[in-house]
């Protein structure tokens, strides 16, 4: 639902209006009456809310869960786990003693909530994760007091940025080492150094970059401006060519660096 940017930009909007009405909007994973209308759209409560968090500019995402904090080992399989009061970055080991599913209460699990901050990180959002049992914890927490664990924002990217980072990839261009050099240092990306296109994607639609190279995580989201079937023509060739092939009028870049967004894991 929110890959669509007029959707995107009608949902904050609409939340923005709610809240100068004070009205403090609810919004939920799961309907209680049906969920045909709904499927899959986001997976879980925890990801929406990082979502939701990373439109409307929130300064602090506040993950309540049946756990005290986010500990160094699984607390249920290690008696000596200890707490994190602080992250500074959520690192693969992180990531990887957050386990799997949740308790009987916890659906999501701790991995959804680390997603979760991941989402919200790269918003300039700060993420409190706490044991919501406890008494007034939320106004606690917005007091200041050190509860539960909190996630330190990464970088702060710009709205559209974020848009282009969370909507989910149309398809992908496979780009060479020499483009994605380029792309990392903020230039356009060209037909030059397209590799190859796979999935059916319009101009306009967000795509994943990504490229040939020991490198397992070299990879951007980019709102692309050249459709799959005229890329496939067109990879590999020199941008002056582009004119020729398709007419003057075309543009001569598959994307802008404004349109750019590295993928930091």
């Amino acid at each position: 639902m929110l890959n669509n940017r007029k959707t995107y930009l009608n949902l904050r909007n609409s939340i923005e209006t709610l809240l100068k009405l004070s009205v403090v909007p609810i919004l939920n994973e799961n309907d209680s009456v049906s969920t045909d209308e709904i499927g899959s759209a986001f997976g879980d409560n925890d990801k929406l809310s990082a979502l939701v968090a990373s439109k409307i500019d929130a300064d602090l995402l506040i993950m309540l869960t049946d756990i005290d904090a986010l500990y160094d080992k699984n607390p249920q399989k290690f008696p000596g786990a200890k707490p994190i009061a602080t992250v500074f970055e959520i690192t693969d080991e992180i990531v990887r003693n957050a386990g799997g599913k949740g308790s009987l209460h916890s659906t999501g699990g701790m991995k959804t909530k680390i997603e979760a901050a991941k989402i919200a990180s790269n918003a300039g959002c700060r993420i409190v994760l706490a044991n919501g049992r406890l008494q007034n914890v939320i106004g606690r927490i917005i007091a200041g007091e050190e509860i539960g664990t909190i996630f330190m924002p990464k970088r702060k990217l710009s709205n559209r940025s974020r848009w282009i980072l969370n909507s989910s990839p149309a398809g992908t261009i496979l780009i060479d080492e020499g483009a994605m050099r380029a792309v990392r240092a903020h230039k356009s990306l060209l037909p030059s150094g397209v590799v190859s296109v796979s999935g059916a994607f319009e101009a306009g639609s967000v795509v994943m970059l990504s490229v040939r190279s020991p490198k397992d995580n070299d990879n951007a989201k980019a709102v692309t401006s050249i459709g799959s079937a005229q890329l496939k023509i067109l990879a590999g060739k020199h941008s002056t060519e582009i004119k020729k092939l398709l007419g003057p009028e075309h543009r001569d870049v598959v994307a802008i660096p404004e349109d750019i967004v590295i993928i930091d894991y």
